[in-house]
């Protein structure tokens, strides 16, 4: 339905949220030419990097400013690729917006450089990304101590795992560097992939663990050169403020440690456990206390997490869809060259204010409609509207069993309606 009649191979970006967006995305092609180049619809070009192996070649690049809850064609050529700002080496990564150091003898990050902000992101005395080995004398159940429920953080001794890592710079392009750190504790083995790419204002980690001891829990912790901050949790559909007590409190896709127009979040994919003492960060990995299921947490484990420094407060530096973002790639499709009658680049959904997210767009149970559930998150009523690509018939809110509730503000292709702090809003749409 897309028309790609554009030179090239087409690859159909698709954004899954509801704003426009920028990021990094990968497809696996094959006949790609020797000098490699990736544009736009428009014949912008963008910063490549191509990995070849077995015939196969993985093209990366980054797509710019996609359309919200929609998609952007690219077109894979032969020729120049756009200039991208990224150097590499076993002992630093840098972009255009973050310097970022690792001692290649502990192979934990020395230091992490906002250029942008001029500020050290990191504690200047202590080391980032640290593994931490708890003594963990807990059950299964959630227990830091057993038979005791109000125990809020794990009392056995802790200790940084020292052993000796391998250090090795195993991706260097214009997109992306990755540096692999290996090591081992006990019976188990580490790899910590720190990941920087070009045009990106964060650092990814990935976290691989094979696990195979007994009573202990790990985190990974992260002192942050910040003076007294105030802590914020992302939780569903809304963000709570918490004390800096070094006890252990749930967060969904980000904690955010702020302190005079200044701010550290720490995202991540899969791992929901976090305490801050002070203003040390530390991300819960695994725990394998033995009773009463005796196998806990092992195996193999692979996280994802990321450092995103910020001026201003999480709330102007929209923290939340950086939290998104990192949960919810781009996608990309490659797809063959044909007519169609949708154009390159569109949006079926446009959202506004920033402070509104689209979380849900569904078919409705028993009618012909579309269902919309959004949310607000900064703890600000606003007025919420969205712009469709096509006319629409009808419109209504309704309550979370998708029964009508009221009437909204309908235009031709727009709707507007009040949205309250922290408010959970059903809307459905007939087109």
């Amino acid at each position: 339905e897309i028309d790609v009649r554009g030179e090239g191979i087409p690859v159909i970006v698709f954004n899954p949220l509801s704003w426009r967006r920028t990021g990094p995305v990968e497809v696996e092609l094959k006949d790609v030419p020797d000098e490699v180049g990736v544009v736009d619809w428009k014949e912008k070009p963008v910063p490549v990097q191509v990995v070849r192996s077995d015939g196969i070649a993985k093209v990366l690049f980054i797509a710019e400013d996609v359309p919200s809850l929609g998609y952007k064609t690219y077109y894979v050529t032969s020729g120049s690729p756009a200039e991208a700002h990224l150097s590499a080496s076993e002992e630093l990564l840098e972009n255009e917006f973050l310097r970022v150091e690792i001692d290649p003898e502990t192979g934990y990050l020395r230091r992490v450089f906002d250029k942008l902000n001029s500020r050290e992101v990191l504690d200047p005395s202590k080391e980032g990304n640290v593994l931490v080995a708890i003594k963990d004398e807990g059950d299964s159940e959630g227990r830091f101590e057993k038979g005791n429920d109000v125990l809020a953080r794990p009392k056995g001794r802790a200790w940084k795992i020292a052993s000796a890592p391998v250090v090795k710079l195993i991706e260097s392009g214009p997109v992306r560097a990755r540096v692999r750190i290996k090591r081992r504790y006990r019976n188990s083995s580490f790899l910590q992939d720190v990941v920087l790419y070009s045009r990106m204002k964060q650092v990814d980690f990935e976290l691989t663990v094979d696990w195979h001891d007994v009573h202990r829990m790990i985190k990974v912790a992260f002192p942050l050169g910040l003076d007294n901050p105030e802590v914020t949790y992302d939780t569903a559909y809304g963000t709570i403020v918490r004390p800096a007590d070094g006890c252990e409190y749930p967060a969904q896709k980000w904690v955010d440690l702020s302190s005079e127009g200044y701010g550290v979040s720490l995202l991540n994919d899969s791992r929901y456990a976090h305490d801050v003492e002070g203003n040390t960060v530390r991300m819960s990995v695994l725990r394998s206390p033995t009773e009463p299921a005796y196998n806990t947490d092992e195996g193999v484990h692979t996280i994802g997490y990321a450092l995103y420094p910020h001026s201003g407060t999480w709330r102007k530096a929209e923290v939340m869809r950086r939290g998104y973002e990192f949960n919810y790639p781009l996608i990309p499709v490659v797809g063959s060259r044909h007519a169609g009658r949708l154009p390159e680049e569109m949006s079926f959904m446009e959202v506004g204010p920033s402070n509104v997210i689209v979380e849900v767009v569904k078919k409705a149970f028993d009618t012909d409609e579309f269902v919309i559930r959004l949310y607000e998150f900064h703890g600000e009523g606003c007025t919420a509207e969205l712009v469709f690509p096509w006319t629409l018939t009808s419109a209504c809110e309704a309550d979370l069993l998708e029964n009508d509730i009221g009437k909204v503000e309908l235009g031709e292709d727009t709707l507007k309606f009040p949205v309250g702090a922290y408010e959970i809003k059903t809307i459905k749409v007939r087109i």
